[in-house]
């Protein structure tokens, strides 16, 4: 293909899987079946990168992608997730020393894993996302805070101490330009510390599911 990746720059794209006419969300429940029949509908073409191994919807559109506040990808109604999500929390509590911090979490859904950082490490919270739906925290409505945008160098002027973003990059069109973007607004604060969790894209061809994402720090 003559399409350069987006991650590394090079024209090394193979196109390994194509499905056509796919829904554009899997994360919208709708309330009619003909609403649901009529869904936004996109083509998948699936190309890897032969020189760093990035995986792309090479006809990806964004056009045709409106996150909303029905936007619903939250996976706490599974004990088993909650199990790994309150673990993976202490991890990099323990491991961070995230103990009385600022804490910013960029895609942060509906904030539940904000909410387990700042609960478990008394940490203050500030959570990034275009589909976030107010909730009360009772007691910890203090340490949060919820912008309901895409974060971005128009919100620079929020630095914290660590910056946490789980399965978001991979829908970011172009990633390279985003963490260009988010080392740029970290600026000096050379202590900052970020953590990015993504899906496997081995272990999701292999088992032909989604399961926990990769963490890459």
């Amino acid at each position: 293909m003559k399409k350069a990746c987006p991650v590394c720059s090079l024209p090394h794209l193979k196109v390994f899987f194509e499905l056509p006419k796919m829904p554009v969300f899997c994360n919208l429940l709708w309330q009619e079946q003909q609403a649901a029949q009529n869904c936004p509908k996109g083509d998948i073409k699936l190309a890897f990168c032969q020189n760093c191994g990035f995986v792309e919807n090479v006809v990806f559109d964004l056009t045709k992608l409106e996150y909303t506040e029905a936007y619903q990808c939250s996976l706490e109604f599974s004990p088993h997730f909650q199990n790994y999500a309150r673990s993976l929390a202490m991890q990099l509590i323990e491991r961070h020393e995230l103990q009385h911090k600022k804490i910013i979490e960029i895609g942060c859904g509906k904030g539940d894993f904000l909410l387990l950082l700042c609960e478990l490490g008394n940490n203050y919270g500030i959570g990034f996302d275009q589909t976030y739906v107010y909730r009360e925290y009772e007691k910890f409505n203090l340490m949060l805070e919820f912008i309901q945008d895409y974060y971005s160098e128009n919100y620079a002027n929020y630095q914290g101490d660590f910056i946490v973003c789980r399965h978001t990059l991979e829908h970011i069109q172009n990633p390279a330009s985003f963490l260009t973007t988010l080392r740029q607004t970290i600026g000096e604060n050379l202590d900052t510390k970020i953590f990015f969790e993504v899906p496997n894209a081995v272990d999701t061809f292999q088992n032909l599911a989604l399961r926990a994402g990769s963490p890459a720090l």
